[in-house]
């Protein structure tokens, strides 16, 4: 299942993650099963793919799970098993979500809706 819930990506807006936290989450996604659970990512792999430090790694892994996006079980010494959570299947399928398996650049698409969401909330006069 390689997709993000709808309401993830509002949610992402919402806590205002950083870019590193958005490749992190579409970079995972990318390998989770029906129930939004990735089996043993090993930290070494996902920094070479995804250019970051190690420190990045678990710097980015901490704040996502603080802010409540992902749960982390420590699966080895080493390997990692994170579930993005609210992403099972069942849940996309219902309220609709974003295919995270395109090549093209899924920042693109989060950041627009992100201008459209925060315009819609300044005419309704509720941002704050």
């Amino acid at each position: 299942m390689q997709k993000l819930r709808n309401s993830n990506i509002a949610k992402m807006i919402a806590a205002k993650i950083t870019n590193k936290e958005i490749d992190f989450l579409i970079y995972i996604s990318r390998f989770q099963d029906d129930n939004g659970k990735v089996y043993g990512i090993h930290y070494k792999e996902l920094c070479e793919t995804m250019h970051m430090s190690y420190q990045e790694f678990y710097n980015v892994k901490l704040s996502l799970e603080e802010k409540g996006f992902i749960k982390c079980e420590k699966s080895h010494r080493i390997d990692h098993d994170i579930t993005i959570l609210d992403n099972s299947d069942s849940d996309c399928r219902q309220n609709g979500y974003v295919n995270t398996n395109f090549n093209c650049e899924i920042r693109i698409i989060i950041f627009s809706f992100w201008r459209n969401f925060s315009s819609v909330r300044q005419e309704q006069n509720c941002w704050r």
